[in-house]
């Protein structure tokens, strides 16, 4: 398995640790803009033939079923399709909802029925699905029956309700895991990607060059997007993520692969360490100032310790 795939897909659930529709415009934005730059990075792996394990293929293939255009969606579709040839079982569900997404976002109905709409505060509804399509076709894809299909788009306004009013985790998507320090709590969610796509603006945030700690490596650069922050090497590479999160942290992942929460201490700063179970990048949860981050990084614990507390406060 590829571990760079796997850190692009962990960054990629990482952004979506929460209802889409419940972060601010500039918070989109900055989604957005680090979506493309997974997906040119996915197109280069996919282009120098590195994706091999049905592994790879399911997660080149959710990156670019979070994409912009006709060409993602039909992307995911083909590289799902991969994946579900070499025995991927997650593949054959995101073959039927990434051939959905290409329709749906043709203003066709969609064959199988994996996708959700909701505009502003009105329920969610399932778009429309083909009426020739049996739950027997369904079925051979991993796709739920219409009726429960149908049922699912009842249970997600009152998820998107409950959040609302603070109901606990535990009382909407389903609770896998949690962890708590002083000040600080994780909950590990199950994942489900059956939430509503919202269309995508094509705004881009700038980047704005801050000074480099003194404590960074010699060519690395950091930089601000809104009210989030990330570090490059001499080369330009990105490497380091500050993400900035709510308390508590609500974090959405496959229930196969919970990752382990760990405390960590950064001098008088404590820190809960999210370790997955294909460690290609690191991740901690902190309190820098008044805010809250994730900062994930393609280096190694040490490294990222020694820079985590470097942002501006």
């Amino acid at each position: 398995m590829n571990t760079e795939l796997q850190a692009l897909f962990e960054q990629d659930q990482a952004d979506r640790s929460v209802f889409f529709e419940q972060l601010d415009h500039e918070q989109r934005q900055q989604v957005l803009q680090r979506d493309r730059a997974r997906r040119q990075r996915v197109e280069e792996l996919v282009g120098s033939e590195a994706l091999q394990a049905p592994e790879d293929y399911f997660h080149a293939a959710m990156v670019f079923q979070h994409g912009e255009t006709l060409e993602h969606f039909w992307r995911a579709h083909e590289l799902a399709r991969r994946g579900e040839e070499l025995g991927h079982p997650t593949c054959r569900w995101l073959t039927a909802a990434a051939y959905d997404r290409w329709l749906m976002n043709q203003g066709k109905p969609q064959k199988y029925g994996t996708q959700y709409t909701s505009r502003d505060d009105e329920p969610y509804r399932l778009w429309d699905v083909d009426p020739s399509t049996t739950d027997e076709e369904r079925a051979a894809w991993d796709v739920p029956p219409l009726a429960e299909a149908l049922r699912q788009a009842e249970e997600h306004t009152r998820r998107r309700e409950l959040a609302r009013q603070g109901v606990p985790q535990a009382q909407g998507p389903q609770l896998l895991a949690s962890f708590e320090v002083p000040g600080l709590r994780v909950e590990i969610i199950a994942f489900d990607e059956r939430f509503v796509h919202p269309a995508p603006s094509q705004e881009r945030l700038a980047r704005e060059e801050l000074p480099a700690p003194e404590n960074f490596p010699t060519g690395w650069k950091l930089y601000r997007l809104g009210e989030e922050y990330c570090a490059t090497t001499a080369d330009g590479q990105e490497v380091i993520n500050w993400y900035n999160v709510q308390q508590p942290l609500s974090y959405a992942w496959r229930e196969q692969e919970v990752p382990q929460l760990e405390a960590i201490q950064l001098g008088d700063q404590p820190a809960i360490l999210i370790k997955s179970l294909y460690p290609a990048f690191t991740q901690l949860f902190l309190r820098l100032g008044e805010a809250y981050y994730v900062v994930s990084g393609q280096v190694s614990l040490n490294e990222l310790l020694q820079v985590a507390t470097s942002i501006p406060t």
